[in-house]
């Protein structure tokens, strides 16, 4: 059930867009720096080194961990776009919670959405990993899951490291022409983020539209 007490990180979807594009108005103030190295271990220990700066919305950290962050993030950003104004088009949205680089709310995923009137949170997660480490990263998710009481209804992930003919276990892959998963399965969404991101080399910022009463 949803729990009244975390609030501060949920949003209306008014709310939500003002967030998204004060995100990505840090990510074009604050873009990464090029990195310079004469060898491969000058450049691991930069990489590792805490940022002189910021890097979108992130200072404190090293360059590794910012781009990590700033991976899965827009992974779940343009995953909530999709979710939002694709799949959950008719359906009406109170709230969305979401935790962006390494927040963390107890027993809430990545990002979380209430429905008027459902007693129970959507729950999903995001991530954005290499095609070698796809699986396991998927393996873990779900695993995490099972040990909770409520179920993962979606995962966001990157559709470049997702391997060719894998087919998760009790998880549904979305596609265009098609509008929910199975009751019991977890709807697992391919974000394309090039696609998704770019149009003739302009940032396209997400945006989440109510279109619940125009169904």
């Amino acid at each position: 059930m949803c729990d009244e007490k975390d609030t501060g990180k949920e949003f209306s979807l008014l709310k939500l867009n003002e967030e998204c594009q004060e995100y990505f108005r840090e990510l074009r103030s604050n873009p990464p720096r090029e990195i310079w190295a004469d060898n491969i271990a000058n450049y691991i220990s930069k990489v590792k080194r805490l940022l002189e700066g910021q890097i979108g919305p992130y200072t404190g950290i090293s360059f590794f961990e910012a781009i990590n962050r700033i991976a899965s993030d827009l992974i779940l950003w343009y995953g909530l776009e999709i979710l939002i104004n694709n799949i959950l088009r008719t359906q009406q949205i109170d709230t969305v919670g979401l935790c962006l680089g390494n927040e963390n709310i107890k027993d809430k995923g990545d990002f979380w959405i209430k429905m008027k009137g459902e007693q129970e949170c959507r729950n999903g997660e995001a991530f954005n990993a290499a095609t070698s480490f796809f699986k396991p990263k998927m393996s873990y998710t779900m695993k995490k899951w099972r040990k909770k009481e409520q179920h993962l209804h979606y995962i966001f992930c990157n559709a470049d490291g997702y391997p060719d003919g894998y087919k998760p276990r009790n998880a549904s892959v979305w596609s265009d022409d098609q509008e929910k998963s199975a009751p019991d399965d977890t709807l697992l969404i391919k974000i394309d983020l090039l696609k998704r991101m770019y149009k003739d080399d302009e940032i396209q910022i997400p945006q989440f539209v109510d279109m619940s009463h125009s169904a």
